[in-house]
């Protein structure tokens, strides 16, 4: 069960982390991560997308850490694979839109790890 709720705990960090990214430091996190420009037009135009979006990541990882601490109780683990399975839904579009394998990588790999984490040892737990 720890192994489980450390790995719903990392992903949980990671989409804060992007959250703030997305809502605080946009023109470079874009460069970064869709490899343009920061005074690029596509950046330029889409900060307050950008934020939006932040704070859908911010809400899955705020999620993901309470769930990781037990925070809904017994349901925790349903919370986790819910949430998990958001991430694994938004890396697979984040892949298909952006034709960026880095979201493969950064999202949905980990999302499933640590679903099957959490399907496999804390509902046995619970």
């Amino acid at each position: 069960m720890l192994i489980a709720k450390i790995l719903t705990a990392l992903v949980g960090a990671a989409h804060l982390y992007f959250g703030y990214q997305e809502i605080a430091n946009w023109e470079a996190f874009a460069s970064r991560v869709l490899q343009l420009a920061p005074d690029d037009p596509t950046v330029v135009h889409t900060v307050s997308l950008a934020a939006n979006q932040g704070a859908y990541n911010g809400f899955l990882g705020v999620g993901l850490l309470l769930a990781a601490v037990r925070a809904f109780g017994q349901s925790s683990h349903r919370v986790a694979l819910y949430l998990l399975a958001c991430v694994f839904v938004a890396g697979v579009v984040g892949w298909m839109t952006l034709n960026q394998t880095v979201f493969l990588l950064v999202q949905t790999l980990p999302a499933t790890v640590a679903a099957l984490a959490c399907w496999v040892f804390w509902r046995k737990a619970s």
